[in-house]
């Protein structure tokens, strides 16, 4: 991850969900 977790931890970005998302679909597939 090029974010720093440390910064995002309190709150994501959309684009940090969006990855999250697809990559909890991604799994489900």
């Amino acid at each position: 991850k090029k974010v720093k977790i440390t910064q995002n931890r309190i709150g994501w970005s959309a684009y940090e969900i969006h990855q999250w998302i697809e990559s909890k679909l991604a799994g489900r597939e």
